[in-house]
């Protein structure tokens, strides 16, 4: 029954990494809108609508400088153990992502595209510092985990996973001793610990192309092997593209996973120094 339950488990946490994230449409929808918004304000920047020091200019400055201390809050409710109950964490994770899009934009559209004085540039350079951090954070969270909003990926399901497959390609590959040795080095390759970060970034930008090319050279040899049928060697490939694809989930996930570590140590100093130089601002603009 355990063996039953974990064979399961392993078959619903596979399917829900190969599954496509939700809301793909509607985030290429908001991606292009926003996109859309800030090509207009930039094509727009001389025409004088939008002025810091007043209208709404400076009505769009007191809003990004809100969001960014609006963006504490998901903070606060994560650690803060009284906070516990005020709505899932993931609701909670959608507005500090929206957040961290709006108040950028906010800022690009406050300045009007330009950048001012030494310590305005300096509260526009920390924004979209923070902001391309957070992109980034955005892009290897989903890696670590089961979507943007889902829970988050265990390395031992996905080795376990890893097993499994290698015992089925193992039985399926018996006749093939040339590709078994290959599946076997590109295993070794991919599940060698991550050594430094350039190692990590390396094994995420690289490891689809080390199992494509692996791949080519699988199929080679299941192709060469004489006396087997179309069927055989069918079954063959499927194994042998099953076993990789479990060979490359813990691949790029151990190298997320340890770059979503080095990210995190490096994003929460980042959005200090973006508080500590939009308070700054805004003092020097109301003082001076």
């Amino acid at each position: 029954m355990q063996s039953v339950a974990r064979n399961r488990a392993y078959r619903t946490a596979r399917a829900e990494l190969d599954a496509p994230p939700k809301g793909g449409a509607g985030a290429l929808a908001a991606a292009l809108g926003c996109g859309a918004m800030l090509l207009a304000g930039w094509s727009l920047r001389n025409e004088g609508y939008l002025r810091p020091e007043s209208g709404l200019g400076y009505r769009l400055g007191i809003a990004a400088a809100a969001s960014m201390l609006l963006l504490l809050l998901y903070s606060a409710r994560k650690r803060i153990r009284a906070l516990h109950g005020l709505g899932a964490l993931r609701h909670w994770f959608r507005v500090h992502m929206i957040l961290g899009v709006l108040g950028p934009m906010a800022v690009l559209f406050h300045c009007n595209f330009n950048l001012g004085s030494l310590n305005s540039r300096v509260a526009l350079g920390s924004t979209l510092l923070v902001a391309a951090s957070g992109l980034f954070g955005r892009f290897i969270y989903t890696k670590v985990h089961y979507g943007l909003y889902g829970r988050q990926v265990r390395l031992e399901h996905l080795r376990s996973s890893l097993s499994d497959e290698k015992s089925r390609a193992a039985r399926a590959l018996q006749p093939f001793p040339s590709a078994v040795r290959r599946l076997r080095e590109l295993e070794r390759l991919g599940t060698a610990p991550v050594g430094n970060p350039l190692a990590a970034v390396a094994r995420v930008v690289f490891c689809g192309l080390r199992v494509r090319r692996f791949r080519a050279y699988c199929f080679e040899d299941i192709a060469a092997q004489p006396g087997l049928t179309p069927t055989e060697r069918e079954h063959a490939r499927r194994a042998a593209r099953e076993y990789m694809r479990a060979v490359q989930r813990v691949s790029e996930f151990s190298g997320c996973e340890r770059l979503f570590r080095l990210w995190h140590a490096f994003h929460v100093p980042l959005f200090v120094l973006l508080l500590t130089s939009v308070m700054t601002h805004v003092l020097a603009v109301h003082m001076y």
